[in-house]
Order: structure tokens, then sequence, then C-alpha cells
């Protein structure tokens, strides 16, 4: 059986972790805060750099910051 495309609520609903951290980032600026805050305490630098680039996605969009960062 040939697989079929993914209809766009399907689609919707499957969007990336990464997608759901940014948004859940724009919603609950706290939470980026605490996010931020425990990457600082506990992570590494390429943990800095994904956490950076997310934030900055959710504040502006994707600026040239997060391009960098990646």
């Amino acid at each position: 059986m040939k697989a079929e495309r993914a209809t766009p609520v399907i689609a919707q609903l499957c969007r990336s972790h990464e997608d759901a951290t940014i948004e859940s980032f724009t919603r609950d600026p706290a939470y980026a805060a605490e996010y931020l805050k425990a990457v600082l305490e506990d992570g590494d630098t390429a943990e800095l750099r994904v956490a950076l680039k997310r934030m900055s996605r959710a504040i502006a969009g994707q600026p040239a910051t997060a391009e960098v960062a990646e």
C-alpha cells in the first residue's frame, strides 16, 4: 500500500520538539528564563548554543543570531 501525505491537521500535530519548545518560550517567558538558568548552571557549550538559538527564535523569530548558533 502506498503511503499518503499527511493532511494539514496531522502535520500540525506532528510538529517538531524544537518548534514546540520555541513556542513554549514565547508563551511563557518565566519558563524560558528558568530553562536558560538551568543550562547556564549545568550545561556545556553545545547546550548553551542550542538554548541561545531557541531563545533568539522565541523572542524575535529567526534573527541572524539564531543562524550563527547553528
